[in-house]
């Protein structure tokens, strides 16, 4: 073969379906995800189902790049892969098409086994910036083990903002004791930039633990009283 020869779109198509070794199917989906091209998404969809998880990763990576809703339900469907990194992978990619589809199942993806499964959760239902999600971010903020899955959750609710998001924080803010989770919450309030939380957050001001007292001080500040 010419040595500089290069493949073309349908020797990557042909790999991706075809051939025999897993590493060459993923690295076809790789580039057919780089490529862009909508002659790749059929293919594409088809290898999430590929019996070799860094395929099905490759290709639920790439179908991120594609706005193209037949992609949704099988990214559904792959939040229940065996595997933890498709799982994660497959979260990551509804919250970046915004499928709002996958809510219900985003939001039962918080309860997964794996930590980065629930932060990709929490990361894309800030994405989808669906407000009935906020009770599950909320929950997830005030009890996950995780610390990683606790600051995607507060990320979220504060991309999502607006009544839902306040209230579930408002009322985690009476309820939780544990003072980083507290820390976090007082951030989230700020960062929503709702003045009612003021009268929430005086009494923390001369808290006994210095970083609450200086969080809930400096929350004060951004929100003008």
């Amino acid at each position: 073969m010419n040595d500089d020869y290069e493949p073309t779109l349908d020797d990557y198509l042909a790999e991706l379906q075809r051939h025999p070794e897993g590493a060459v199917r993923a690295n076809a989906a790789f580039v057919l995800g780089r490529r862009r091209d909508p002659r790749a998404i059929p293919p594409l969809i088809a290898a999430l189902s590929d019996p070799a998880e860094t395929v099905r990763v490759r290709a639920a990576e790439a179908l991120a790049g594609f706005a193209d809703p037949r992609a949704i339900p099988p990214l559904i469907a792959a939040l229940n892969d065996p595997a933890p990194d498709m799982r994660e992978t497959a979260a990551r990619t509804l919250g970046y098409l915004g499928a709002q589809e996958a809510l219900s199942a985003l939001v039962a993806a918080l309860q997964d086994e794996s930590p980065p499964v629930r932060a990709a959760a929490a990361e894309s239902l800030g994405d989808i910036a669906a407000p009935e999600a906020a009770s599950a971010l909320a929950h997830c903020l005030a009890h996950d083990d995780d610390a990683a899955v606790r600051y995607a959750a507060a990320r979220s609710l504060g991309g999502i903002g607006g009544a839902s998001a306040f209230d579930a924080l408002l009322a985690l803010l009476s309820q939780t004791q544990v003072r980083e989770r507290l820390v976090l919450i007082i951030e989230t309030l700020a960062n929503l930039g709702d003045a009612r939380a003021r009268d929430a957050l005086r009494p923390y001001i001369d808290h006994d633990d210095t970083l609450l007292r200086e969080t809930a001080r400096w929350a004060l500040q951004v929100l003008g009283g």
